[in-house]
């Protein structure tokens, strides 16, 4: 509901968004997005634990001894460095969540959609330009 209000601020509350929502698909619209949501938590956890655990001794090894005795300044360059590899994993499926939720709105701009929509709408509508496309918003995640 949170995506669907971002994506039209016209609605006024929370059962205006609900009603528009159950309206265009009936309840399979409030789990719009949730495979790809599901896939990027997976994979989140995948990869998070192990950056944590290795990256610490990385920078203990690498870095200058000034810094090195600083373990603030290894956290902070953990830190840095988990958010951007997930930033640059994770904007991916971020991206194609954002487009499942909000798909029936884009439609109602453009034309409609037959059928169902899936990634290979997705491909479709990015014009050619696939990779700009999945990482569209990677800075504002970054930030995140």
């Amino acid at each position: 509901m949170k995506t669907q209000w971002q994506a039209n601020p016209a609605f006024k509350n929370e059962l205006q968004i609900a009603k528009s929502m159950y309206k265009v698909n009936g309840m399979r619209e409030f789990y719009a997005g949730s495979i790809a949501n599901f896939s990027r938590i997976v994979v989140k956890y995948f990869y998070r634990f192990p950056l944590m655990v290795q990256l610490p001794h990385f920078y203990s090894q690498r870095l200058p001894d000034s810094i090195r005795q600083n373990k603030m300044a290894q956290k902070f360059c953990t830190a840095m460095t988990i958010s951007l590899i997930e930033s640059f994993i994770l904007c991916p499926f971020e991206r194609i969540k954002t487009y499942f939720m909000t798909v029936s709105q884009l439609a109602e701009g453009a034309k409609q959609t037959e059928g169902k929509v899936g990634f290979k709408t997705f491909v479709a509508e990015s014009d050619h330009h696939l990779f700009k496309s999945l990482f569209k918003g990677m800075l504002s995640l970054y930030i995140r």
